[in-house]
């Protein structure tokens, strides 16, 4: 039986994640869909808008069969740890393939950037336009380009760059599991008449209120159905990072420069500058990234730095976990498909863990210390959450 995993953050989940599972559903009959899900801090670092078990609920009501929590080592990181965590948790379910979305579907294209980022010409190439103060993805373009005579533009989209770190994770870690890219559609504004909008602004409408405006674009009953409520998005809170910039701003003016510099995403000399400027964040978590932020270090960066920093999430953390997967997955939701899936699972040997409070008599040295990150992510998100769950105690949604 084939069994396809897919990296997500379901944030929130909308028709296009539905459609990516009914694809891989109708193509791939016989297989399972396993789902690796963002939990408490997501990619791009800030918090999603809706508790994980509540959008894990609905990944599966939507038609997915398990879906695990990703590591928070892996899941608030940059897009090279992140395809990697990805992988990784992967193979440990014992998946054959991955699935992803990008605007470009040749996968020979991304095969021949992959191999030629390998050569040392390749590398000294970029590293000249990244001297030159050319932006790294608009440079490692170039160097590519210039190396194979060919066309890389579709690497400016955050979608296909990670789809490439896929690439480059699946040739170094498990050249046995098979990717598939499920195309993006390019219709993402509201002015369109395509039922498929990003999460981007999914995001930003929630967030601004507008619950009527974003209906059509999300399985809006199926919010309903796995939170157990009449309506869902009016009765709760939607979470972002800028509810702790004052929390962030006690953590700056408290830790002194080394401790902001052990922090997994931070940059030599940036926490110096994050330090110097923190009276600059009660303007608001994402004005002081994007003040922070230079052609090199992203606002997304900046905020991973300030989460990490917050999280105790070190560099030394990061450098065990990028070759060492945490031995344990955390099942978030399941069909009745997919209690036989983990059933399997657990028979294989994987460290199964269906009630977090078990993780802590289960898991020793370094497999502990990410899962206490995951528990410690969790409580973060609780600070703001107006139905804090009692997530020790809670066990996995199960769809009949």
């Amino acid at each position: 039986m084939s069994r396809i995993f897919i990296t997500t953050e379901f944030d929130p989940f909308h028709n296009g994640h539905k459609y990516l599972i009914d694809t891989l559903k109708s193509t791939y009959e016989d297989a399972s869909v396993i789902c690796g899900m963002s939990g408490a801090i997501t990619q791009r670092g800030d918090f999603p808008c809706y508790q994980k078990y509540v959008r894990a609920a609905v990944s599966v009501l939507a038609g997915s069969d398990v879906t695990v929590l990703l590591p928070y080592v892996y899941a608030s990181q940059g897009a090279e740890m992140f395809a990697r965590g990805a992988v990784m948790t992967a193979a440990y379910l014992r998946c054959d393939k991955i699935a992803f979305g990008a605007t470009c579907t040749d996968m020979e294209k991304f095969r021949l950037a992959v191999n030629t980022l390998k050569r040392y010409e390749t590398r000294m190439i970029l590293t000249s336009y990244v001297s030159d103060n050319v932006p790294f993805p608009m440079a490692r373009i170039k160097a590519l380009e210039d190396m194979t005579g060919e066309d890389f533009h579709f690497l400016y989209s955050p979608n296909d760059i990670l789809a490439l770190e896929y690439f480059r994770a699946l040739d170094s870690l498990a050249q046995e599991i098979e990717p598939v890219i499920v195309k993006r559609s390019q219709a993402d504004d509201f002015d369109t008449d395509s039922p498929f909008i990003s999460a981007t602004k999914l995001r930003n409408q929630l967030r601004l209120g507008r619950f009527e405006e974003v209906k059509e674009h999300i399985p809006y009953e199926l919010y309903n159905q796995a939170a157990g409520v009449e309506d869902f998005f009016s009765s709760a809170g939607v979470h972002t990072v800028e509810g702790y910039k004052n929390i962030f701003l006690a953590m700056l003016i408290g830790f002194n420069e080394k401790q902001i510099e052990l922090a997994s995403s931070c940059k030599t000399s940036t926490a110096r500058r994050l330090k110097t400027n923190a009276f600059l964040i009660r303007d608001g978590v994402n004005e002081y990234a994007r003040q922070m932020a230079t052609k090199n270090l992203t606002v997304s960066r900046i905020r991973r730095t300030l989460i990490d920093a917050m999280m105790g999430y070190t560099k030394d953390d990061a450098n065990h976990f990028i070759d060492n997967y945490p031995d344990y997955a955390m099942i978030l939701a399941l069909s009745e498909r997919g209690r036989k899936e983990v059933r399997e699972l657990k028979d294989a040997g994987v460290n199964i863990i269906t009630k977090p409070a078990d993780g802590y008599a289960q898991l020793k040295g370094m497999d502990k210390r990410a899962f206490n990150l995951d528990i410690r992510a969790q409580d973060m998100f609780d600070i703001f959450s107006r139905n804090p769950q009692p997530h020790l105690k809670y066990t996995p949604f199960v769809s009949k």
